[in-house]
């Protein structure tokens, strides 16, 4: 099999992960995979793959097959595109045009499988279990993550008067770490892999911690449980809240 394939998709690190499980199982069947993203986002594509994909700069264009799909397939620079960086259109569309409740359903997995069976690459994995793919080694420790704020949503965040008190209550305890500093998503990476439990408001460390088989604990405001996390298995609680301007716990 030396069948390429090109993965377009300038999002941030949450939806890159859930395409991980789908690029895992196209290179055990002998795919080349080329993914074209964000630059902040390579670190991460290396973390779990290290050299096996090819990564490229993303370039905005509507239509990446339009750059990379020529008329004979004698030509071509790949052999499928998928174009990912659409995704978010299902939204607006079922939440504004339509608002339709049974697309508002919609797992971000099936629809990620779907969008790459789309563009007529049908080998796709047969389960949507996340984490089963990986097995990239963990130094375990006792250590609890909490993320208190998002850098892909202004609107998912702890009050910043709630993150004060919490690292003065557990400001002696070593094992309980407040917005771990890195230097790298590589670095965040591991530290997430090897702690004992995650807690977080962003969907990009909760997708993170499922995909490496960590615990976590998510701090939600605008997703359903059953939409978000239906094929998790490492999630121990999901804690939702609707609070006015979309702030998270900002009274407990």
């Amino acid at each position: 099999m030396n069948k390429k394939v090109l993965v377009s998709l300038h999002n941030g690190i949450g939806d890159l992960v859930i395409t991980f499980p789908i690029i895992q199982h196209l290179l055990l069947l002998g795919y080349k995979i080329t993914y074209e993203t964000v630059r902040n986002n390579f670190d991460l594509i290396e973390y779990f793959f290290e050299d096996k994909i090819q990564k490229i700069p993303y370039i905005d264009d509507i239509d990446p097959s339009k750059k990379y799909l020529k008329r004979t397939s004698d030509d071509a620079l790949y052999d499928y595109v998928i174009n990912l960086n659409r995704m978010y259109e299902l939204n607006k569309i079922s939440h504004h045009y339509y608002n339709d409740s049974h697309a508002k359903q919609l797992n971000r997995q099936i629809l990620v499988n779907f969008l790459f069976v789309n563009s007529y690459l049908i080998d796709v994995p047969r389960d949507l279990d996340m984490s089963r793919h990986f097995d990239i080694p963990k130094r375990k420790n006792n250590n609890i993550i909490l993320f208190t704020q998002s850098k892909a949503a202004e609107n998912r965040k702890i009050y910043y008067d709630l993150v004060c008190e919490l690292t003065e209550h557990y400001r002696d305890n070593s094992n309980v770490i407040i917005d771990p500093k890195y230097s790298n998503i590589k670095e965040l990476c591991q530290h997430i892999n090897d702690s004992k439990l995650v807690i977080t408001v962003d969907t990009g460390t909760l997708h993170i911690a499922e995909i490496l088989k960590t615990n976590w604990i998510g701090l939600l405001t605008n997703f359903e449980k059953n939409v978000l996390t239906k094929y998790y298995k490492y999630g121990q609680q999901i804690i939702q809240s609707f609070p006015s301007g979309g702030y998270i716990l900002g009274d407990e």
